[in-house]
């Protein structure tokens, strides 16, 4: 009587280790080499995709980077002379570019696409990246990954900074603070050459970019300054109908 309890079991547990291996089948773990490979496809995608300065790009940024360039955009429309001057240099320079480059009701109605198109045209963004180069060094922590650029794939030239990545929902994103670290040691390194101030190299820079002089106007934000005319008009216009009365 035994024998057929010992060959339930022995079925049962067949029928378990089956089961198990279908579920490994359907759900399977993801290992540090598909993610090595993962994270290399979406460097080698980033690359083209900013040399051709491909606005789609913008889709395969972590969601926190997205956001940055939709903070710039609104900063760019609202942010008075305080304000400005309460972020920290690359910061204000993106601003001011995309607030004096573009024209207020144009850059109102740019979707993320465009807005992000728009700086990479401009140079505002990725200026270094090339579609020929090669992700070395990575490393991956969990969700997070960094790893460093070598240009046109050469080993005895690598960059100087550093591409960082995330995991979201299970799929690798590009995060931006790798792009934003670079701004800020490119800016340092200018103000370390030129001698000249934070606020003196900002200056210099957004001037010779934008090729003109930059003057008080230019820091009132725009929606600011077009609310601002709007109640100056109803105000002449009441006054103008007390005056009829």
């Amino acid at each position: 009587m035994r024998c057929p309890v010992r060959l339930a079991g022995l079925v049962a547990g067949l029928a378990l280790s089956v089961c198990n291996n279908v579920s490994a089948v359907v759900s399977p773990t993801v290992l540090p080499m598909q993610d090595e490979a993962a994270i290399t496809q979406l460097a080698k995608r980033w690359g083209v995709a900013v040399a051709a300065h491909d606005g789609a790009s913008l889709a395969l940024l972590s969601a926190n980077s997205q956001a940055y360039y939709a903070m710039l955009q609104q900063l760019a429309l609202q942010a008075d002379t305080a304000t400005l001057q309460g972020l920290e240099p690359i910061e204000q320079l993106q601003v001011l570019f995309l607030r004096l480059m573009l024209e207020p009701k144009a850059l109102q109605a740019m979707n993320g696409q465009q807005l992000f198109a728009f700086a990479l045209e401009r140079g505002l963004l990725g200026q270094d990246l090339r579609e020929s180069d090669a992700l070395r060094e990575l490393t991956i922590a969990g969700d997070t990954a960094q790893g460093r650029l070598y240009k046109f794939g050469r080993d005895d030239w690598p960059d100087h900074g550093l591409q960082y990545f995330v995991r979201e929902e299970g799929v690798w994103r590009v995060d931006l603070r790798g792009e934003l670290e670079r701004l800020r040691t490119d800016f340092d390194a200018f103000v370390v050459r030129s001698e000249l101030s934070a606020g003196e190299a900002a200056f210099f820079i957004l001037e010779t970019r934008l090729m003109r002089k930059v003057t008080p106007p230019d820091f009132v934000a725009p929606l600011a300054a077009e609310k601002s005319a709007g109640s100056a008009l109803q105000t002449a216009d009441r006054n103008r109908s007390g005056a009829v009365r």
